[in-house]
């Protein structure tokens, strides 16, 4: 079956404003669906999210999470227009301005970085006072997590790195060892981890920052129930294997007030996903993951020794 394209999303952008499309330009991030921004002959701009057809569940929570979200007073574009098309789930939004967090990491000065951290934790705390869920996990409707304990969320997370460490062959499969040892030295502090909701992708991706300020979240398929901790983890792992500062994790940890055990998970937490970005490396999903080099190779593995050796 043939993927997702331009002409595609030209047509959803089309029927929905009922303007001519004179330019369609795929986003480079992301690596589980094939998000374009269309432009109309007026000037106007639409944000395209198409699925491959397994992916329905996910584009449908994304629907539902604006929803919910956006009376949370959480900034996410409203979704103006969903279906499918040629057998593709898609979702269209209206386009919110600012690029990735990542993408202007580079140019944004220590007090900016700081005063995002205090703004995403504020959202954070919003999506923190929705009902606990009776499940851990990532769930696409309102307390439908599915696993039993929060451990378990992170023996999944570790599977699939090892599933996918395997298949790539760029290493072996022993690097993920340490994090299976070193996991029951958390077992007490997991054992009282509540099934909490938090936007597990708010990242290096997904953050909109326009001229230094926070504009908006999006990708919001899913959020997840368990501990917060979690997102500043994958967040700092996020900055650190692309060589940039952690300024701005550091603040938001630093708000959090963790204690000394809380820092030792979040440690771990960082670990798994070094673990995490290496299993990503050689995988194709949508076509925008890079190729691997030795250097990402040997850079992650060294970081997730380094938060190991934290805990």
């Amino acid at each position: 079956m043939r993927e997702p394209s331009e002409d595609d999303a030209a047509a959803i952008a089309a029927q929905l404003t009922q303007r001519r499309i004179v330019n369609v330009r795929r986003f480079a991030t992301g690596i589980a669906h094939w998000v374009y921004e269309a432009e109309t002959d007026d000037g106007g701009l639409v944000v395209v999210k198409i699925g491959n057809a397994n992916q329905e569940a996910e584009l449908d929570g994304a629907a539902t999470w604006s929803s919910v979200l956006r009376s949370l007073g959480i900034p996410v574009p409203d979704v103006l227009s969903s279906g499918t098309l040629h057998g593709f789930p898609f979702i269209a939004m209206p386009r919110l301005p600012g690029e990735d967090l990542g993408t202007v990491y580079p140019t944004l000065t220590a007090q900016q970085k700081t005063q995002l951290a205090h703004d995403i934790c504020d959202l954070q705390r919003r999506v923190h006072s929705l009902p606990h869920a009776a499940a851990f996990g990532f769930a696409h409707s309102l307390g439908a997590a599915s696993r039993p304990t929060w451990k378990h969320v992170l023996l999944d997370n570790i599977q699939r790195s090892q599933a996918r460490i395997r298949n790539a062959g760029l290493l072996p499969i022993s690097v993920v060892d340490p994090l299976l040892e070193r996991l029951p030295r958390l077992d007490s502090y997991l054992d009282k981890v509540e099934p909490v909701a938090f936007l597990d992708d708010t990242t290096t991706k997904n953050v909109l920052v326009d001229a230094g300020e926070l504009s908006g979240i999006v990708d919001v398929d899913w959020i997840c129930y368990g501990d917060p901790l979690f997102v500043v983890a994958l967040t700092r792992v996020a900055l650190l294997s692309r060589g940039y500062d952690t300024v701005y994790t550091d603040a938001w940890t630093e708000l959090l007030q963790p204690s000394a055990t809380q820092r030792s998970a979040l440690g771990y937490y960082c670990a798994l996903f070094c673990a995490d970005f290496l299993g990503e490396l050689g995988q194709p999903f949508n076509g925008n993951n890079p190729q691997p080099d030795v250097g990402a190779v040997s850079h992650l593995t060294s970081l997730l020794s380094q938060h190991l050796q934290s805990m």
